[in-house]
């Protein structure tokens, strides 16, 4: 398609300096003629004669260029050569702060290419084209576009590009690229250099290890070997933001938004730094040594190396005879040996790694917004749980579920955030095979952000969650669910009934956590079927727990909230499970089949009510007389009405705890018997 002359005024009308790309698929700035001066548009746009001329329908132009920098009103483009690297780039945006920036942005013009993405802002400083972001090879994948650059952009098509495919503006247009502060130009590369991957060492010469001509005593080399970054950075005000595939960001002192670092990359103990605004070089690594100099004695290696042996680190030089003290230096994390002061194992240059305490007032200065997975439906963060009856569809569903946030596609009408999924089975492995093929099948994508384990994690083993955690830590993209199928399939050693061994299990479910959901799956209650199996410290720690019950013999399966903390509960989803032929035979030469969870209509609100239990109904024998008390007291006119504390207050002599109490007052209102509002419970009748 050809580019109208009505698109190019437009570009020009905004400030653009225009210049038409090649045919060749080099996307090289040649404006009919060849002319070899274009360069000259570098300080001055031709005028709209000119680009009539060029864009003359004759000539058959199918691309449209921008010279970037000062000629096109200060305008920068970031330039995303793969769309992995545009996704990397906004799933990190999204975890340090930088995302209200990035939708700023993308609001006011935000194109796709036909590999990758751009991003158009104009500030009022910038600079010449730049690499921000490379891989292990060295090649670079987020560029800058700046002054003197030059950028192939919507609705360029055809010989254009190599692949032949075609930009697309999805977002805004010329005339609404967004002007930013210096400040914030600085965020978004910092934010894309922290996801460089060209290999990483520091300077030696600028980061001795020794100090001292006895060649035993090498404190630069210990301290490398037992500090931990927090310990080194966190006390001079450097704050961690999260970790992912390995490697730690951080954000330097006085700083509200951004990355301004990273630990662990590629495996290695470095610190690599992208910000320019602090004591230590950007675009270089650091050993713990090498920043513990700068940080704490102003670049000194000498005294810094002085410091860290008088502090316990390093071989001390010892008197003839003299027998070694297997005590002097406690291994890193352990307590001081009995009889030995605390103060000689914790001197001024060691620092506690616990978290820190926050005033108040800053601690809700600047309030953090709901994340989640599914909007309205499960956080991006905390435990969970899918309970239901055996053979309900619970693992279709949660298949279904992971692989569409694993694909960032909306799921059944609710929004997503694309993340990676671990998928720990530890029963039913041999049809879960079949069960994925069978959705992929169907869906027509395989999800590249799913993992899957054959073998149960044993959560009450809090080492095993640990080696565990570290494993999904290990992986090249950030895990943000974890499913459990089932519950009690990887509870490991204890029972679900007791106690101690939930709370072991619960802390086994936190270690895998750290800043991202845990959905179980699990089983209902033998009794009650309203909630699920185990001990009632389950329901108290989970953040959300999800409902799969039949509808009838036959009828769908209603998935809908019986606990949702911090958020309004969803209105209940329906699904069937159907049938999924698959294109294999058995050993038998037999024809396999499995099955998905696909969208159903749900039985009408009366069809599905189930009769309460004994202790619902006990419950509402109470609240009836309840109403009958409080309306003597209110009087002929007036509606009487019941405060839920005092109703769960009232139902504790039916020998429930606090947890079941809930779980009565949600079954009730998933029966439509009762309704909750503003702190008062009433009889659906009397609403």
């Amino acid at each position: 398609m050809m580019i109208p002359l009505s698109i190019v005024t437009q570009a020009h009308n905004a400030g653009l300096c225009v210049i038409p790309p090649a045919m060749d698929g080099t996307k090289k700035p040649l404006p009919p003629g060849r002319d070899p001066r274009w360069r000259n548009y570098q300080t001055q746009r031709p005028d709209l004669a000119v680009l009539h001329s060029w864009y003359d329908p004759r000539n058959g132009l199918t691309g449209l260029g921008i010279v970037t920098g000062k000629v096109s009103g200060n305008l920068e483009a970031m330039d995303f050569d793969t769309r992995g690297g545009w996704e990397a780039y906004q799933e990190m945006a999204e975890q340090c702060g930088v995302q209200p920036l990035l939708d700023r942005i993308w609001a006011g013009y935000g194109e796709l290419s036909p590999r990758g993405a751009h991003l158009l802002y104009r500030c009022a400083t910038i600079a010449g084209n730049s690499k921000l972001a490379r891989d292990t090879a060295g090649k670079a994948f987020i560029e800058t576009r700046g002054e003197g650059g030059y950028l192939v952009i919507a609705p360029s098509n055809g010989a254009v590009h190599p692949s032949g495919g075609e930009y697309c503006c999805v977002s805004g247009s010329l005339a609404t690229i967004l002007t930013i502060s210096e400040r914030e130009r600085k965020d978004l590369w910092e934010l894309a250099k922290s996801l460089d991957q060209a290999p990483r060492t520091p300077d030696p010469g600028a980061d001795p290890l020794r100090s001292s001509s006895d060649p035993a005593n090498r404190p630069g080399e210990d301290f490398n070997r037992r500090a931990s970054w927090p310990e080194v950075l966190e006390p001079h005000g450097w704050k961690r933001l999260f970790s992912r595939g390995g490697v730690t960001y951080w954000r330097r002192p006085d700083k509200d938004s951004g990355v301004s670092a990273t630990t662990g990359y590629a495996g290695t103990d470095y610190l690599y730094v992208f910000s320019s605004s602090t004591a230590l070089d950007n675009d270089r690594a650091y050993t713990k040594f090498g920043v513990y100099a700068l940080l704490n004695h102003g670049g000194d290696f000498r005294a810094a190396t002085q410091s860290l042996g008088k502090s316990g680190y390093g071989e001390q030089p010892r008197k003839p005879n003299q027998k070694p003290n297997l005590h002097s230096v406690p291994p890193s994390g352990e307590p001081p040996p009995s009889g030995r002061p605390a103060e000689e194992s914790s001197p001024e240059s060691r620092t506690s790694t616990r978290p820190p305490l926050i005033p108040l007032a800053d601690y809700i200065a600047k309030p953090r917004a709901n994340t989640y997975l599914v909007k309205g439906v499960l956080p991006a963060q905390g435990l969970g749980q899918l309970f239901g009856d055996a053979n309900v569809g619970k693992s279709f569903i949660a298949i279904d579920l992971g692989c569409h946030l694993a694909l960032g596609m909306p799921w059944r009408g609710y929004s997503v955030k694309k993340t990676g999924v671990v998928y720990i089975a530890a029963e039913g492995l041999g049809g879960l095979q079949a069960r994925f093929f069978a959705w992929c099948q169907q869906m027509g994508e395989i999800p590249d952000r799913f993992w899957i384990r054959e073998y149960p994690v044993g959560l009450t083993d809090v080492q095993a969650a640990t080696l565990l955690a570290e494993e999904i830590a290990k992986l090249p993209v950030w895990i943000g669910l974890i499913i459990l199928d089932t519950f009690a399939g990887n509870f490991g050693v204890g029972s679900e009934n007791d106690a101690k061994d939930m709370a072991a299990a619960l802390i086994g479910m936190k270690v895998l956590g750290q800043g991202r959901m845990v959905l179980n799956i699990h089983h209902t209650g033998h009794a009650d079927k309203t909630r699920g199996r185990g001990h009632s410290s389950l329901y108290a720690a989970i953040d959300i727990e999800l409902l799969a019950a039949r509808q009838g013999e036959d009828g769908p399966i209603a998935l809908s909230h019986t606990k949702a903390r911090d958020f309004d509960r969803m209105k209940p989803l329906a699904f069937r499970i159907e049938r999924v032929d698959l294109p294999w035979a058995d050993e038998d030469g037999d024809p396999v089949n499995s099955a998905m969870a696909v969208p159903a209509e749900p039985v009408a609100q009366e069809d599905t009510k189930r009769e309460p239990s004994k202790k619902e109904r006990q419950a509402l024998d109470v609240l009836k007389t309840m109403y009958q008390e409080h309306q003597t007291n209110v009087g002929a006119g007036n509606t009487a009405r019941v405060r839920l504390v005092d109703w769960y207050q009232a139902i504790s002599s039916l020998e429930t705890d606090k947890g079941h109490r809930r779980r009565i007052r949600f079954s009730l209102e998933n029966k439509g018997l009762i309704y909750c509002d503003n702190g008062y419970v009433y009889f659906c009748e009397t609403r």
